[in-house]
């Protein structure tokens, strides 16, 4: 478990990577550097929707509010992975693909 984890393996891009394949729960003991790195939060987000709510507070506004993510968030295939994980999702994505029918299907 990423919980008894040294801080290096913490820092980890590819064992948190994989400890967040087994449970979204996992993020949370992640280095703050990754929970601060929107490019991590993303790549693990494509991996479990769910490791949003571990993020960082900064990285949960960003991504809130578009910026700087706003090409991944419009992703349609993101959205699709995601929403199939966990249906709140939606709530994060732009206000483009929330009318979109393959999405709210």
């Amino acid at each position: 478990a990423l919980y008894f984890a040294s801080n290096v393996l913490k820092n980890d891009h590819h064992i948190v990577l994989e400890a967040v394949n087994q449970t979204s729960y996992a993020l949370q003991y992640a280095s703050d550097e990754l929970k601060n790195n929107h490019d991590f939060i993303l790549e693990a987000m494509k991996v479990c929707g769910e490791v949003f709510r571990s993020a960082s507070t900064k990285v949960r506004c960003d991504m809130m509010n578009g910026f700087p993510l706003t090409n991944v968030i419009s992703d349609e295939n993101l959205v699709l992975e995601a929403v199939k994980q966990n249906s709140l999702a939606l709530k994060f994505v732009s206000c483009s693909l929330k009318s979109n029918t393959n999405i709210n299907h």
